[in-house]
């Protein structure tokens, strides 16, 4: 027990230098509303195309609290993913890279019929570096606008199992995070530049509920229904504003010349409220205990109440938006004591999202293909790789279109902790 407590010690400082000094996104879709949205689950999800209705008594899952209702070992889980991103517009070809820290978890049988989870996971992230030029007679107008940070959660989970086919499960959130951005506007010929700051502590809570259903059939067959429910949540966000006079020089160095506040408060805008949408997921699975599994998932996001009064952007609007999710999984047989490989876990995945943005009156959609493999490490923890191609936005009315591919490292840890020795 000892040196299992010194081994999560160690992670957790490790988790905690990646949340500080991670770059968790290079998208320049991260500068609209509270940044690029998250997937909140673990690699095992994500590997499967996002989907997390299936119950597993060995790992746990971060987005379905009612699967740990079965849950039977003690989890300690991390992960972390490193993106390159071929970004394409009419303008020209670029490439981005970004790494993020995707969770910290720890999650225990409290019984037989209970279990429980916590940990942090990101909710938002932002990074973005965009310019543009205007030309207009005889000047040039140089805007240059850059964002970083985003919005976290810390969050603990409980499930319960009410009968052997039923479970319940609930997760409560504190949101926390800090947003900051900066426009710096240029004209050629002219010595002093002007730039804005802007800077937002975002703290709130939220709420996740779900319902897990299990039908067994002949041979060890089994069907699984999931439904989660996130209702609309709040976010309060205490604004600063910050306009510069600066003198720019070749090596990129900015010289402050003067600054002074905004007044906020004169417009209300010193402290706002940021509407998080509510979402309903909806599962249906079939699959082979201990052996393999197939299953498809639909969300649907009230994207149309996401708003953030404090940074507008012009020809940007919300609508509902939505998600399609397959995935199956395979273990040829995990009891073998011949094959290393027959042990490991595969698995594969397919997603479609209207992300619910619009953007110069253009949808933006994100499609995807996973896959993963969970190897084992020791009796039955786990080392989950996986990886993500896919494509995002479009280059239609001066938009930028994403193509990305994602490498997927997790660590599960597993084994039965906390349980009283009965013998000396």
């Amino acid at each position: 027990m000892i040196k299992k407590l010194i081994a999560i010690v160690a992670v957790l400082v490790l988790g905690n230098t990646a949340v500080k000094a991670q770059v968790g996104t290079a998208s320049p879709y991260s500068f609209y509303g509270i940044g690029s949205l998250k997937f909140r689950g673990t690699m095992e999800n994500r590997a499967m195309g996002g989907i997390s209705l299936f119950p597993d008594s060995l790992s746990m899952s971060i987005k379905n609290p009612a699967s740990l209702g079965e849950l039977n070992f003690t989890n300690f889980a991390i992960g972390a993913t490193f993106t390159q991103l071929n970004l394409k517009s009419d303008s020209g070809d670029e490439k981005a890279k970004s790494s993020s820290f995707d969770y910290l978890v720890l999650g225990f049988p409290i019984n037989k019929k209970m279990g429980v989870n916590f940990g942090l996971l990101p909710y938002s992230s932002v990074g973005y570096a965009l310019q543009s030029i205007t030309e207009n007679g005889d000047y040039t107008r140089l805007t240059r606008l850059e964002g970083e940070g985003g919005m976290n959660k810390v969050f603990v989970s409980f499930g319960y199992e009410i009968t052997k086919n039923l479970s319940i499960g609930a997760k409560g959130n504190y949101d926390f995070g800090k947003i900051e951005n900066s426009i710096i506007s240029s004209t050629q010929g002219v010595e002093l530049s002007t730039k804005e700051n802007n800077v937002s502590s975002l703290s709130g809570l939220d709420y996740t509920l779900s319902v897990n259903y299990t039908q067994p059939l002949k041979n060890k067959y089994a069907l699984y229904a999931m439904g989660l429910y996130s209702p609309q949540a709040s976010v309060t966000s205490d604004n600063e504003r910050l306009y510069q006079t600066i003198s720019i020089f070749d090596n990129g160095y900015e010289a402050v010349r003067e600054e002074y506040d905004a007044d906020l408060a004169a417009n209300g805008l010193d402290k706002t409220t940021i509407k998080l949408p509510s979402s309903a997921t909806l599962g249906l699975g079939f699959g082979k205990n201990n052996i393999w599994f197939v299953g498809a998932e639909y969300e649907y996001t009230q994207m149309s109440k996401l708003s953030n009064e404090f940074l507008t952007v012009n020809g940007l609007a919300y609508k509902d938006g939505y998600e399609y999710r397959l995935g199956a999984m395979l273990t040829p047989e995990y009891n073998s004591f011949t094959s290393y490989f027959k042990r490991a876990t595969y698995r594969l995945g397919l997603r479609y999202e209207n992300t619910g943005m619009v953007i110069n009156d253009e949808e933006i959609t994100d499609f995807g293909i996973s896959f993963g493999v969970g190897l084992p490490v020791g009796r039955i923890s786990k080392l989950n790789l996986g990886l993500d191609i896919g494509s995002r936005g479009t280059t239609n009315n001066s938009l930028i279109q994403e193509n990305y591919i994602s490498f997927r490292v997790g660590l599960s840890l597993i084994d039965r902790w906390f349980i009283k020795n009965k013998f000396n």
